[in-house]
């Protein structure tokens, strides 16, 4: 097997779960207030940033903390997958991580870097496994009429 073939989804999952901790801890969200005086007379406006875990404290789980860590996480099946051994068996967990990380295209909250970013390393992963050679490859080379 390709030496890329093992790389690349540990490259996605370091951007997988880089998302994560950005999209829940970063200042991806901005806010203003103001307050009104005695007479009715607005004060000072004041503007700031805050993080998913602020905003949401009270309402992270089960959504949106699960999609989150289900987009973060899914690089592991394609790692296991090319640790395996099996073509089949790689190409089946790449292909299950490469689905669970197509549902991030649902969300606009952030969920959309997620496909953006990890859904073209995972596709790569699964391009580089059904190009690569495997060991279980010349078991099954004097079959020509199968692919794999």
């Amino acid at each position: 097997m390709l030496r890329a073939a093992r790389f690349v989804p540990i490259l996605a999952l370091a951007v997988g779960l880089t998302l994560g901790v950005w999209i829940l801890f970063g200042p991806t969200y901005s806010y203003c207030s103001s307050s009104l005086d005695s007479s009715g007379t607005p004060g000072p406006t004041v503007c700031g940033t805050s993080n998913l875990v602020t905003v949401q404290a009270g309402s992270l789980f089960p959504a949106p903390l699960l999609f989150i860590a289900a987009w973060a996480l899914a690089p592991v099946f394609a790692i296991i997958g090319t640790r395996s051994g099996s073509r089949g068996q790689a190409l089946g967990l790449a292909a299950a991580a490469f689905g669970i990380d197509a549902t991030s295209m649902i969300s606009f909250g952030g969920g959309f870097l997620f496909a953006l970013l990890v859904g073209p390393l995972l596709l790569l992963t699964l391009v580089l496994i059904a190009i690569s050679r495997w060991p279980d490859d010349a078991s099954r080379s004097s079959h020509p009429g199968t692919m794999f």
